[in-house]
């Protein structure tokens, strides 16, 4: 029941915030404003609610203390190769319909060049916002890392 009323709380203050165009993240307020032609109050919140679904799978990945870095594959190339840099992360998704996050972790902790991948989350755009996270690999892994994201959606999922 607590995390319902929190999610809620959380999707009125994003709501507020695709009706006035006051975005709390910087990368939210870097892409609008590169995305300015986007008008729809319900459209900007269904792009808040993906970013922050997102955003808290990136954020998750990066703080674990395995050194994750996160590839951005936009279904044509990779806009961004290797980055721990949240920032950069959220800055390349969303340029195209659907995007892969593709997970690697360092492969020892003398070579930290040459990395192994973990695993990966699909990213589709422009359906309910909650289910931003269309397919992910199914390892402990990967499980692990974005267990907080997709509790995150499935907690938007039950209040919308």
């Amino acid at each position: 029941m607590q995390d319902k009323i929190e999610v809620a709380a959380v999707l009125e203050n994003l709501r507020a915030q695709a009706s006035t165009r006051v975005f709390a993240e910087s990368d939210d307020r870097q892409y609008f404003v590169s995305s300015s032609y986007i008008e729809d109050h319900a459209v900007i919140l269904r792009i808040l609610i993906e970013r922050a679904i997102i955003r808290r799978a990136v954020s998750d990945i990066l703080a674990d203390r395995e050194g994750y870095t996160v590839r951005v594959w936009d279904g044509e190339a990779y806009a961004i190769k290797s980055s721990r840099d949240l920032v950069e992360i959220m800055g390349a998704i969303m340029a195209t319909d659907s995007d892969a996050l593709i997970i690697h972790r360092p492969h020892t902790e003398e070579n930290r060049r040459k990395l192994v991948r973990v695993g990966s989350m699909d990213l589709v755009y422009g359906n309910s916002g909650w289910d931003v996270i269309s397919d992910h690999a199914d390892n402990d892994e990967t499980n692990r890392l974005i267990a907080g994201a997709v509790t995150l959606a499935d907690a938007f999922s039950e209040v919308m």
